[in-house]
C-alpha cells in the first residue's frame, strides 16, 4: 500500500516512541497486511528491533544487555498449544524483561491471538501488566487516499472502501483483485474469495469460546446489533473490538460483523464452528464439573430414596421413571435390566432434569446436598442447558463455567452449616 508505515499504523508508531514500555497488540486478520512485518520495523528505522519468540533463548540473552534504543517484539506463541508452556515462560522471564524494561529497554507482545486467550491471571502477570495497545480501523477518508492510486478511477476507489469497512487486509486484497485481468463477474468472485479468506483467519483468532459466543449471537439470537452490557467481561469485549469483528456504532450499540458482504462472514463462522474438534481447556473444565455435581446429586438422591422407601426405593420410588430406566439400560447393554430393581444403580440412566425433579420433591422433607427445592429449580434452569451442550459436544457459552461452580460452592457452603 503506498502510505507510509508510520500513518498506516499509527497506534503501533505512538508505542515506539516511549522506552521502557510494555505491551500487548493483537494483530487480528481484518488489520493486517501481507507486508506487516516489514511495515512494523519501517515505523521507526532508528529504533533496534528484534523479533522472538516467546520460547526462544536468544530472548533470554537480548534481556541482558538490552538499553534504551531497543525493543523486543515477542510473539506470545498459539494459546492452543497449552496454557502451562506459555505461563511457565512468562514465569521464567519476567525478572529478566523487568530488568531490561529498567535500563529503558521495550518490549512488545504482539500476537495473532486476542489477549483473552492467553494465562494472564497466572503467577506470572506480564500479559496483564502489558499496556494494551489496540489496532483500529481505518477512515474512509485515509482510506480512500491510500486506495485511489491503486485503482482505475475514484468511483472504483469508493467501492472499495465500503466493501472493506475500514479492514486494512480487505483495502489490500479489493485494491489487488481491481488490478487484475478479466471481467467484473471474474473480479467479484476473486473479491469474495479474497474476503473469505481474510475471515477464516479471523475467526480461527478468536478461539472456541468466542467462536461460540458470536455463533449464540449470530445463528441463535440472529442479531445484528448489541449492547456493551450484554458481553460477558470486558477482556472479551477489547478482543471482539479489537478483532475488528464487532464496532461500535449507532446509539451506542455494537454493531456485529460490520461488514457489506455480512453474509461471507456468516457463512464462514459457521465452517469455523464446524472446524472445531479438539475439545477446548474451558470445556473440559466445565465438564469435569458437571461430572463432579451429577454424580453428587445421584448418590445424595438414592440415599435420600433409601431412607424414605426402604429395600423397595427403586420400584417405589423410581415407578413413574421405571420404564424408561430400564430400557435406557437394556440399550447400553446390560444384561439385568428386567426389572428396576434389578439393576445395580438406576439412577446412573436418568436424565439429569429427571433426577432434579426427583431431587425436588425429596426436599419437601429435608434438603439435598443442602439445597432447597427452590433451589434446585435455579440450578435446572442455569445448569441443565449446560448438561445438554455438554452431552451433545456442542461448543459452551460464557458463564457456563461460573453457572456450574456456583451451585458447587453452594452444595460445600451448606455442607459446613
Amino acid at each position: 500500500m503506498s502510505p507510509s508505515a508510520k500513518d498506516w499504523y499509527p497506534e503501533l508508531s505512538s508505542f515506539f516512541a516511549r522506552s521502557g514500555s510494555l505491551a500487548f497488540t493483537h494483530v487480528a486478520a481484518v488489520h493486517q497486511t501481507r507486508d506487516f512485518l516489514d511495515a512494523l520495523w519501517s515505523v521507526d528505522p532508528t529504533a533496534e528491533t528484534t523479533y522472538f519468540d516467546l520460547s526462544d533463548p536468544a530472548l533470554r540473552a537480548w534481556a541482558a544487555t538490552a538499553n534504551a534504543a531497543e525493543i523486543a517484539i515477542v510473539s506470545p506463541g498459539d494459546p492452543s498449544h497449552g496454557h502451562r508452556l506459555i505461563e511457565d515462560a512468562l514465569s521464567e522471564l519476567r525478572e529478566r524483561l523487568s530488568d531490561a524494561r529498567g535500563r529503558g529497554a521495550s518490549i512488545w507482545f504482539m500476537s495473532d491471538y486476542p489477549l483473552s486467550r492467553f494465562p494472564v491471571l497466572a503467577a506470572s502477570s506480564l500479559l496483564a501488566d502489558a499496556e494494551t495497545v489496540r489496532l483500529r480501523l481505518v477512515s474512509d477518508e485515509f482510506a480512500k487516499a491510500c486506495v485511489l492510486p491503486l485503482v482505475e478511477d475514484e468511483a472504483t476507489a469508493e467501492r472499495v472502501v465500503r466493501f472493506a469497512g475500514g479492514s486494512r487486509a480487505l483495502l489490500e486484497e479489493f485494491a489487488a483483485v481491481d488490478s487484475l485481468a478479466g471481467g467484473a463477474n471474474e473480479k467479484r468472485r476473486a473479491a469474495a474469495a479474497a474476503e473469505k479468506e481474510v475471515a477464516s483467519r479471523a475467526w480461527d483468532q478468536l478461539g472456541p469460546d468466542l467462536l461460540s459466543l458470536m455463533d449464540s449471537w449470530v445463528f441463535e439470537s440472529c442479531l445484528e446489533h448489541i449492547s456493551p452490557e450484554e458481553v460477558p467481561n470486558e477482556a472479551i469485549l477489547a478482543s471482539l473490538i479489537g478483532s475488528g469483528l464487532v464496532r461500535m456504532g449507532d446509539r451506542d450499540l455494537l454493531q456485529i460483523l460490520p461488514f457489506e458482504n455480512r453474509q461471507i462472514w456468516i457463512d464462514s463462522l459457521a465452517d469455523a464452528v464446524a472446524r472445531c474438534t479438539k475439545a477446548p481447556d474451558s470445556w473440559i473444565r466445565v465438564a469435569s464439573e458437571l461430572f463432579t455435581l451429577e454424580r453428587q446429586l445421584r448418590g445424595a438422591v438414592a440415599v435420600r430414596l433409601e431412607e424414605e422407601f426402604g429395600p423397595t426405593w427403586k420400584t417405589d420410588g423410581l415407578h413413574e421413571f421405571a420404564a424408561g430406566l430400564v430400557e435406557l439400560a437394556r440399550r447400553d447393554g446390560i444384561a439385568s435390566a428386567v426389572e428396576v430393581d434389578r439393576i445395580r444403580s438406576p439412577l446412573d440412566w436418568m436424565q439429569l432434569a429427571d433426577l432434579i425433579t426427583v431431587a425436588e420433591r425429596l426436599c419437601a422433607v429435608a434438603p439435598v446436598l443442602g439445597l432447597r427445592a427452590d433451589e434446585w429449580q435455579r440450578v435446572r434452569s442455569e445448569v441443565l442447558h449446560v448438561r445438554h451442550r455438554i452431552a451433545h459436544m456442542r461448543l459452551l457459552r460464557a458463564g457456563d463455567l461460573e453457572a456450574v461452580r456456583r451451585v458447587h460452592r453452594l452444595i460445600e457452603l451448606r455442607s459446613r452449616m
